[in-house]
């Protein structure tokens, strides 16, 4: 809980665009007040001498340089505070504003779009060796690997592998009782791939071909209706997925997005470029990182490894994929209510100090219309706390 906190904490440290525009906007607002008070008291002292200060105290005591700070980091605040309530975690107040940019959603499959938790559907051993052996095989290499799929094989029962190597993308390869094991992809097995709409694991045992183990992973029960309300926000939903194609097509079929299949680690990000400066993708594993890194708002979902949520924008405290549209949609309000906040701030300004310098406001109304002005800011951006969390 504290790490999530320190987390969470990085977000309110980073200076949103509009708190930078609003600080600048201080440094010139301060200095111009007290100039406008001092030219104040000294016309007033030629016309009327005994009104002078009045005016010049209400002039200060009514501009209010604190509806103008207050107007984004409270409305960045409630927002972060809403999205924790939602399940989100924003490490990077970045995100947010991006999150109105969005026009691509990228997801990963396999552990993203499905559940993380595989299961070993069947086995068919090609060689001599038994089926036993080559459940033992995988579980000793699998248990090296944080791949979602890695989950349907690891027994801790099993002997260590020796010399373990992960190649990202590809599989794993180790060393059991003096033979050569690699498991992964058909290529990286020496392997022939299979036309299957079934995820599929290949093992090869120095170089000969041993299984291949058809793997079973369940959509995740929201997947389909969050794809069709982030496509009801008009933005665009595809899936970047290392599968076949007879793979792909079946996810895709049910849940609707476009997608990409026989998707690399290193060539997701040059798709993601294509739509560079509005782009979100949203992933699990490490063969994620490069794709999370090339997108503006990079997306982790919580049962990933703490090096992909050390990296990610955001975090998905909950299994539900619809956390994703109330990031969206918390991300597009607060900066309304941001943009609400400062126009208010500049808008009373510009009216109050006038008043005051021509004398139609004294200290005391002066010193009420700056608590209200304040007070109306606060509870503008209180607004987000209000904003309706999808349910699913």
């Amino acid at each position: 809980v504290a790490h999530i906190d320190r987390l969470a904490n990085t977000a309110l440290d980073a200076k949103h665009q509009l708190a930078r525009v609003a600080d600048k906007v201080a440094q010139v607002f301060v200095p111009t007040i007290l100039l406008i008070a001092a030219t104040t008291y000294a016309i007033w002292s030629s016309i009327a001498p005994q009104f002078a200060l009045s005016a010049a105290l209400a002039v200060l005591v009514v501009s209010c340089p604190c509806a103008l700070s207050l107007a984004t980091p409270a409305a960045l605040t409630a927002a972060l505070t809403r999205l924790r309530q939602a399940g989100v975690l924003v490490k990077n107040s970045r995100a947010l504003e991006v999150a109105q940019q969005i026009r691509h959603v990228y997801f990963d499959k396999t552990g993203t779009l499905t559940y993380p938790q595989a299961r070993i559907d069947s086995v068919q051993p090609l060689g001599r060796i038994s089926q036993a052996h080559c459940l033992q095989y995988a579980s000793a290499l699998q248990a090296h690997s944080t791949h979602p799929l890695a989950m349907a094989f690891k027994d801790a029962s099993v002997d260590p592998a020796q010399d373990v190597k992960l190649v990202t993308g590809q599989g794993v390869e180790g060393k059991i009782d003096g033979h050569v094991v690699r498991i992964g992809q058909a290529k990286f097995c020496n392997m022939a791939e299979q036309d299957s709409d079934q995820k599929l694991v290949y093992l090869s045992v120095d170089g000969q071909a041993a299984a291949i183990f058809a793997i079973a992973n369940e959509i995740r029960q929201d997947a389909e209706q969050t794809i069709a309300l982030l496509r009801e926000y008009g933005l665009n939903v595809s899936m970047l997925s290392g599968d076949n194609d007879a793979n792909c097509i079946k996810t895709a079929e049910k849940l609707g997005p476009d997608y990409v299949a026989n998707s690399r680690p290193e060539t997701k990000p040059d798709v993601i470029r294509d739509n560079r400066g509005s782009a979100m993708y949203v992933g699990d594993g490490v063969n994620d990182l490069p794709a999370l890194a090339s997108a503006d708002v990079s997306v982790a979902t919580m049962e990933t490894s703490d090096l992909v949520k050390s990296k990610a924008d955001v975090l998905l405290l909950t299994q539900r994929l619809g956390a994703l549209i109330d990031f969206i949609r918390i991300g597009r309000r607060s900066r309304h209510i941001m943009v609400q906040n400062l126009l208010w701030a500049l808008a009373y300004n510009l009216l109050a100090i006038p008043l005051a310098a021509m004398g139609y406001a004294p200290p005391w109304a002066a010193a009420l219309g700056m608590s209200i002005s304040s007070l109306i800011v606060m509870l503008n951006a209180s607004r987000v706390l209000n904003t309706p969390l999808q349910r699913g």
